[in-house]
């Protein structure tokens, strides 16, 4: 009797927990779909639902509502693991979940995966405001337009499937856009976006894709080096050869030029020196490739995560006509030898406009100086003999004669801001002039 209690207790509670507690120890399945789950109108695509262990039977559905478990479910297959669509259309788009049967229980439900057919409207364009290499922590802003009136613009990301970020769109230029906000972006937002307009009435029937935009993150590990081979001036038809090396060992380096965005060269490394270099060549340079280069080291696993940029190296046009404005650099941080040669010269310009000025007057001083010795001698000699005296009309009666009356004509050239080569000592023809008037007593 003893014996026959505690084995008749322990199987109750077993019974209890297999009917009360049938998939607590069953583990979801993952549904996913083949080749992908944005598919183009009229092509096949597979819906795959996979279990972590052997299962007896599958269920596979859409649900109706968005509210996930509250929605009503549609069978779409059962005792199998696949389902084929042949040919997608409007009506096969939606929300789709699975799950499986082991033991006689049923698992807990699938994650949602959203079925989407694309291609029905034209492509809208996707852009970025802030550029499309920007460094790690800074704003990201992207825009999706279209002259189509869509309700809602989609922004999806190439290598994160679950990645897509849903905005309502507004009026704009004769058509419709919507504004997509990254704040504070890293090397994980690095990567290839596109974009999508849809209707509210159907939402999971999307246009064609917009052209695909590259966001490259800069700023993840040090700069490296860059440097010319064939000097910083060249001339029209010349070769150029410039090298990015660095001591961190990135599979490749890319070149880029600060006034043209759309210049990008991207070379594989080679070990060089306990680095890491690879060579850019320019042949025939013409005046265009005149510029400020940089270049940035980066790895293939992450080929939009870029490093520091390097220091800025110009290459300068020994043709092109000479500019005494200095060039503002693009990056504050970043200084080159050519802007520092500018910097130089505007130090050097202003002191010997300084020494210049300085003699100027001397040289006005004596001549002064000289002229009223020589004035002061004709009065003392004049003095000496007795002369008629003159009518005094008042104070405008005290002009002397005309030999007493000394004009000075003064030009000054001054240099101007940063230029570095010293003023011109002859006034030019159409520059102010002021006059001084002496009066020798």
């Amino acid at each position: 009797m003893s014996v026959v209690l505690p084995t008749l207790l322990y199987l109750g509670l077993y019974l209890a927990q297999s009917t009360q507690a049938p998939n607590d120890y069953l583990l979801p399945p993952v549904i996913t779909a083949q080749p992908g789950p944005m598919v183009l109108y009229n092509e096949p695509v597979t819906i795959l639902c996979q279990e972590p262990s052997h299962a007896e039977a599958y269920e596979i559905y859409k649900v109706e509502e968005p509210e996930l478990r509250a929605g009503r479910k549609l069978p779409l297959a059962w005792k199998t693991n696949t389902l084929y669509i042949q040919e997608m259309k409007p009506d096969k788009t939606g929300l789709y979940r699975c799950s499986y049967q082991s033991g006689g229980h049923w698992s807990p439900v699938s994650d949602i995966l959203r079925v989407v057919m694309t291609g029905s409207y034209d492509k809208p364009s996707l852009s970025s405001i802030s550029g499309t290499v920007v460094a790690s922590g800074k704003i990201v802003t992207l825009q999706c337009f279209s002259s189509f009136k869509f309700d809602a613009f989609i922004l999806t990301k190439e290598d994160a499937s679950q990645f897509t970020q849903r905005q309502s769109s507004t009026a704009q230029d004769n058509g419709q856009q919507a504004t997509f906000h990254m704040d504070h972006v890293m090397s994980t937002q690095a990567g290839t976006y596109r974009c999508y307009g849809a209707f509210s009435k159907d939402p999971y029937v999307w246009s064609h894709p917009s052209d695909p935009l590259q966001l490259v993150v800069r700023g993840t590990y040090d700069k490296p080096s860059l440097s010319s081979m064939s000097g910083t001036v060249v001339a029209p038809g010349d070769n150029v050869t410039l090298q990015c090396f660095s001591r961190i060992n990135f599979d490749s380096f890319i070149l880029t030029k600060d006034d043209a965005p759309q210049f990008t060269q991207r070379q594989s490394s080679t070990a060089q020196d306990n680095g890491q270099q690879a060579t850019f060549h320019m042949d025939r340079v013409t005046s265009t490739e005149a510029g400020t280069y940089r270049c940035y080291g980066a790895f293939s696993k992450d080929p939009y995560v870029w490093s520091h940029p390097s220091d800025p190296l110009q290459l300068v046009d020994r043709e092109a006509p000479f500019d005494p404005t200095p060039m503002e650099p693009k990056h504050p941080q970043a200084t080159d030898h050519n802007q520092t040669q500018n910097h130089h010269g505007i130090l050097i310009g202003f002191p010997v406009a300084i020494v210049l000025l300085l003699l100027l007057f001397l040289l006005l001083f004596f001549i002064l100086r000289h002229r009223h010795r020589k004035a002061k001698n004709n009065a003392t000699e004049t003095k000496r003999q007795p002369q008629a005296a003159e009518p005094m009309n008042g104070p405008a009666s005290e002009a002397r004669d005309p030999q007493d009356v000394t004009y000075f004509q003064v030009a000054f050239n001054a240099p101007t801001h940063g230029t570095a080569s010293a003023p011109s000592l002859l006034p030019k023809p159409a520059q102010a002039s002021e006059y001084a008037t002496l009066v020798l007593r």
